[in-house]
């Protein structure tokens, strides 16, 4: 399932995904704003990152978005998911993406700093443009301080639901 909000007196696409396909890339060739937000959960990064590739877009052009949900073992291989999504996201080893988010917080305090630290890594290694969070709450971001070197996060992406929200759709 996915959907395509493309508001043509804007020239704007954001793309919320669980699959993409070509077609879709077709459309966002054809907008000037362009920003595709995945997510490893979605299990689309592969998808995304392979129409992407064969759509030709700059990738100045585009702001690609994922997410992580669940930390690793250790920090090793939280940070080895992260660098493998955003390998599969831009099409190779030497891309990035735009922004990277944990994906909730449902996860716990030590989840979540279990993720953060590797992100932080990846950001300061320029794999990463931007780091935050989803659907964080005051408190869970206050905790963060305690150990994030990039504090607050940059963003924290909140769902709207569009019943709820109908001047949206």
């Amino acid at each position: 399932m996915h959907q395509v909000l493309h508001s043509s007196a804007q020239d704007r696409l954001y793309v919320y995904s669980s699959s993409i396909e070509l077609e879709d890339l077709v459309l966002i060739k054809s907008t000037t704003d362009r920003h595709i937000d995945s997510a490893q959960y979605y299990a689309n990064e592969e998808q995304v990152g392979k129409a992407f590739v064969e759509s030709k877009i700059p990738r100045s052009d585009v702001f690609l978005t994922t997410k992580i949900l669940s930390a690793g073992k250790d920090f090793d291989s939280t940070y080895t998911s992260i660098t493998d999504s955003i390998k599969k996201m831009s099409g190779g080893s030497d891309g990035y993406v735009d922004l990277f988010l944990i994906h909730s917080p449902n996860a716990g305090p030590e989840a979540v700093k279990s993720m953060w630290q590797p992100l932080e890594k990846a950001h300061k290694e320029g794999k990463i443009k931007t780091i935050g969070v989803s659907n964080f709450g005051k408190r869970q971001i206050e905790h963060m301080k305690e150990y994030a070197a990039v504090w607050p996060p940059h963003v924290n992406q909140i769902e709207v639901c569009s019943s709820r929200v109908p001047s949206l759709m």
